[in-house]
């Protein structure tokens, strides 16, 4: 699978020259199950003698699905976005003392998923998606995330439904062919 991301800071909170970014994916290539990058926020040079404070300035980070095996998905629910929070202090020296919490919390497995998530499942042709990382983040260093997939299973009432019509319709095909049966059990189809 090769996928994208990108991310955007805000300006509320902000005081001072902002001075936080974020690296996003640009083509990046991911198997399901094993860690892959999501980007990072990477702190840029500061003016001498400044310092930026950010408070409960928020961010989103956008992942999107490009190509499974080698195609364009047909279903693909992607781009899913994720946003969080930026608090602390950036000084001119480059010491920061940044919190990057995502507002995303984990879905347990107990609500009926089969594998944790950090945002809500997404569908990408028959597969749904669940992309789990960890919540708080710090500057300068790759998100990390796992991405697990699960077939879609049909509800068994859709089954259940699909197997009368296959079977009505066998009923049928045989009253019309065998006449000796249609007295016996055509008689309740016909």
């Amino acid at each position: 699978m090769t996928y994208s991301t990108s991310g955007t800071i805000g300006t509320s909170g902000v005081n001072g020259t902002g001075s936080v970014s974020f690296e996003g994916v640009t083509d990046g290539t991911l198997t399901t199950g094993s860690p892959f990058d999501l980007g990072r926020f990477v702190v840029n040079t500061a003016i001498e003698g400044s310092s930026t404070t950010y408070t409960d300035t928020p961010f989103t980070v956008t992942f999107s699905v490009l190509t499974v095996n080698g195609s364009v998905p047909l279903i693909n629910d992607s781009p899913i976005v994720i946003s969080g929070l930026l608090n602390g202090t950036v000084t001119s020296s480059s010491q920061d003392d940044l919190s990057i919490y995502f507002y995303a919390l984990p879905i347990p497995i107990d609500k009926g998923y089969p594998f944790p998530a950090a945002a809500e499942p997404f569908k990408v042709d028959n597969l749904i998606n669940y992309l789990d990382f960890d919540h708080v983040q710090s500057t300068g260093v790759d998100i990390t995330a796992g991405l697990n997939v699960a077939q879609t299973v049909p509800e068994p009432s859709v089954l259940a439904t699909f197997g009368c019509i296959v079977l009505f319709l066998f009923v049928r095909r045989n009253c019309l062919l065998n006449p000796k049966s249609q007295a016996k059990l055509c008689g309740i189809i016909q």
